[in-house]
């Protein structure tokens, strides 16, 4: 299993910073724009630090992965190749990460020649994946 602990922020790593009045905190929330596109959540964050862990752009794919399951309202989503160019990954490095996500147990993935692959995006230490059995 990749060990994500070393990712994880302890209280002394950061500081939050009192606001005058609890109105001017509450101004501070990032609006949309009408129209403008989400990631829906939430996304579980040792999951998405998990997938950091398995390689150079698995954040990228985490982040695709996680705003088809937002759009499909559905853990199984076709990982296609205009959704791995949005968010800036090759289909072939996009293939060999999910794999490595596979092994990890993050997800399952279906594949079939001539398509996106299906995946199916796992809870974090769900007992799927080659480490986790």
């Amino acid at each position: 299993m990749v060990d994500v602990d070393h990712f994880v922020w302890k209280e002394s790593d950061y500081q939050v910073l009192p606001s005058e009045n609890k109105k001017e905190r509450s101004n501070v929330t990032a609006r949309l724009a009408p129209g403008e596109q989400f990631l829906r959540g939430p996304v579980p964050l040792r999951w998405l630090l998990t997938a950091i862990a398995v390689g150079n752009r698995g954040l990228n794919v985490a982040i695709a992965l996680w705003w088809l399951v937002g759009i499909k309202k559905s853990e199984t989503v076709r990982l296609t190749r205009p959704a791995c160019e949005r968010f800036g990954v090759h289909p072939r490095t996009a293939s060999r990460i999910l794999a490595q996500m596979e092994t990890v147990g993050l997800v399952v993935v279906d594949r079939c020649r001539g398509r996106g692959p299906d995946v199916t995006v796992l809870p974090v230490g769900s007992g799927h994946g080659g480490s986790d059995s």
